[in-house]
């Protein structure tokens, strides 16, 4: 007998550990060109970040601004709010996922400590995708774009998979 150790487990029934990063996950951080309160670790980026740790940056890369601004713009379109997590998907110990769903049909994957770190730093905070392979746009209460996160590629994004 085989186990599916990508089988998605309902969030409720999920018993294992869920990260609450305070500090931006990853070790690597790299300062955004022109955005000064900006950071990022290559996967997410912050851009109210305002005065960080700088015992944090173990490098001193810049994230190019053009790159910057492709997303924020992409970000600025999306019009369909994520889910709240529903299921988790287990891929090693270290990397560990939320599935969200977009719409009634497709759904995309985050990891834990990305999607924790925001609820984390912006209570309120709600996240937005165009799809399933576009970055996600998080977004403060008042509406402020303060984050862009990739998703991560997962056996499907097909509502239908996980219900």
């Amino acid at each position: 007998m085989t186990v599916d150790i990508y089988a998605p487990i309902k969030i409720d029934d999920y018993t294992g550990i869920i990260p609450t990063p305070i500090f931006m996950p990853h070790m690597v951080l790299l300062h955004v060109e022109n955005y000064p309160n900006a950071i990022s670790n290559g996967f997410l980026i912050e851009f109210r970040a305002g005065n960080y740790p700088n015992d944090r940056f173990h490098t001193t890369k810049i994230f190019p601004e053009d790159l910057i601004i492709s997303m924020i713009i992409t970000a600025s379109m999306q019009v369909n709010c994520l889910s709240k997590p529903k299921y988790v998907i287990e891929y090693f110990p270290h990397i560990k996922v939320f599935v969200c769903f977009i719409n009634k049909k497709e759904c995309l994957s985050l990891q834990m400590s990305y999607y924790n770190y925001f609820i984390y730093r912006y209570k309120d905070c709600y996240f937005t995708a165009g799809n399933a392979n576009e970055v996600v746009g998080v977004w403060s209460l008042d509406s402020e774009l303060v984050g862009l996160v990739m998703p991560v590629v997962t056996p499907t994004n097909k509502a239908e998979y996980y219900e």
